[in-house]
């Protein structure tokens, strides 16, 4: 069975049309207004990652490195969002690792003693899968869609955290040595 390529060019009708109503606003109605950050907001340091994030974190981002996933990204989202704290954003190659993804985030959580993800969204569609690991939400894109959907512009602002944040090192993803195993 050969895997149809996707359309090199996201379509986007079917989002614009749940934006856009079909009938125009009654009069006197008001104005719909749409969410936007406030400019004088100031950050706010939230410290260092607690243990439970860490963990989480490093699970994620070892999962998806050991498919060959891409371009892995984590935003720190605390006190930005009520629904998570951190987002791990990632691009797949194709649909299939898409999917393969999706299926080893979920078989990994359960084998860490977390259960079962609290949610999984779309790795049947082939453009984007949602995995919520609790404070960790994972978005593996399939490529053209990563930058059609822009989260990585969505959250600009935001810091990110470092394969260090997560007490890992880049050369596969292995916890970094204590003082005590040098």
């Amino acid at each position: 069975m050969t895997e149809e390529p996707m359309s090199a060019t996201p379509d986007p009708s079917p989002i614009q049309d749940t934006l856009q109503p079909e009938e125009p606003v009654a009069d006197g109605a008001p104005p719909i207004e749409f969410l936007t950050q406030d400019e004088d907001a100031v950050p706010v340091d939230m410290g260092p990652l607690d243990e439970t994030l860490i963990k989480i974190g490093q699970l994620a981002v070892r999962t998806i490195s050991e498919l060959k996933i891409e371009d892995i990204k984590v935003v720190d989202v605390r006190g930005r969002t009520s629904y998570c704290d951190l987002l791990v954003l990632c691009t797949a190659s194709s649909e299939r690792q898409l999917r393969a993804a999706a299926s080893q985030l979920v078989s990994s959580h359960k084998l860490s003693g977390r259960g079962r993800p609290l949610g999984v969204e779309g790795q049947n569609s082939g453009r984007w899968a949602l995995i919520d690991m609790g404070d960790v939400l994972v978005h593996v894109f399939y490529a053209q869609w990563r930058g059609y959907y822009d989260l990585d512009g969505l959250w600009m602002d935001a810091d990110r955290v470092t394969m260090e944040d997560l007490g890992l090192t880049e050369e596969g993803l292995l916890p970094q040595p204590t003082a005590q195993e040098e």
